[in-house]
């Protein structure tokens, strides 16, 4: 049974999911005294809030199946955290905060935040441009010797991001002139007003955003496992990083909101809007990301998973919350990570 902390912290969420939206609000008055007895619940159309409920019930049954399953695979996943090392990733909630960015240079950005060093965003790798999900100043152990990290250079970047002299240059000069990157007299650096790789949220984070996890070892796995014509496809997954739900995961437009019943899930039609693609050829875009995948101890595992509907375009998008998660109950959310494993 929920204490009345937990109703009144849901019910401010609920409210300020809905004020998100600014749908059309009514006030309930008590006739006898006058008194503002409003709820603060939104009104929707009879069959808007049954649809959203028989959604929120359906996703609640595969999420029971699915947790058998995580459950079944636990066992075999390493002592140490499930998920591994990460960084984060900030934003605004619902706004586009890369948009100055082309998909494939998104992604490349964000596989190059990888390499960022624990704490002050410093691009760091090791001699043989190994060494990522690790921080740069590890303290090596009794008897290890002690592992040799350099400050990233240009030509360096080139090499670890497997890129033509022409894209490398694009890339390059893309990301410095927008100030994603920063070239300091001891290294290349990368701002912390959208990347950061430390053990708490830094105080110098802009105001009103928020940050997500992007995991390390997973997005490694998956640069590494497809080419540089693939990469615009992929960066299309990075835009939606400010429409994934705080709880669940799912892509929508109400991201803060903990309970199912209130999240109006993002279809992939919408989402093709959203990105200028062609909602039509939506079954390209479902045939791509099936296609590609990212080890996950030993296991293959999609980006995305689609609720399957009779046309493509009405399909909703669940993140993969092995490759981002958004929120803070790992317990909750991990077997949806279950939707998306070959």
């Amino acid at each position: 049974m929920a204490n009345g902390n937990e109703k009144q912290a849901r019910h401010i969420a609920n409210v300020q999911a809905a004020q998100m939206q600014r749908p059309k609000r009514i006030a309930v008055i008590d006739k006898e005294t006058g008194e503002d007895i409003s709820t603060g619940y939104v009104a929707m159309p009879v069959e808007v809030a049954k649809q959203r409920r028989e959604y929120g019930k359906a996703l609640g049954e595969r999420q029971k199946v699915m947790q058998k399953r995580y459950l079944k695979h636990k066992g075999q996943k390493e002592k140490s955290t499930e998920t591994g090392a990460f960084i984060f990733s900030t934003f605004k909630n619902c706004e586009k905060d890369f948009e100055g960015l082309a998909p494939q240079t998104l992604v490349r950005l964000m596989y190059l935040a990888t390499y960022l060093n624990y704490g002050d965003n410093k691009l760091m790798c090791r001699y043989d441009l190994s060494g990522i999900g690790r921080m740069a100043r590890k303290i090596p152990k009794k008897g290890e010797r002690p592992v040799q990290f350099v400050s990233m250079k240009k030509t360096t970047m080139k090499k670890i991001l497997n890129l033509s002299g022409t894209l490398f240059a694009e890339f390059y000069n893309e990301i410095l002139g927008q100030g994603y990157l920063q070239e300091k007299e001891d290294g290349l650096y990368l701002s912390r007003d959208y990347f950061y790789k430390d053990s708490q949220f830094p105080v110098d984070i802009p105001n009103g955003k928020r940050s997500i996890r992007i995991y390390i070892r997973q997005l490694a796995n998956l640069y590494q496992s497809i080419g540089p014509h693939q990469h615009k496809h992929l960066g299309y997954i990075f835009m939606l990083m400010p429409f994934i739900n705080l709880e669940w995961n799912i892509v929508c437009r109400q991201p803060l909101t903990v309970e199912l019943e209130y999240i109006q899930p993002m279809t992939l039609g919408e989402f093709c809007d959203m990105i200028g693609y062609d909602k039509s050829n939506a079954w390209r875009l479902v045939k791509y990301y099936d296609a590609i995948s990212f080890d996950y101890h030993g296991r293959k595992m999609h980006v995305v998973s689609f609720t399957h509907k009779e046309r493509e375009e009405d399909m909703k998008i669940i993140i993969n919350p092995y490759l981002l998660y958004a929120g803070n109950q790992w317990d909750r959310v991990a077997a949806l990570g279950e939707f998306a494993a070959e």
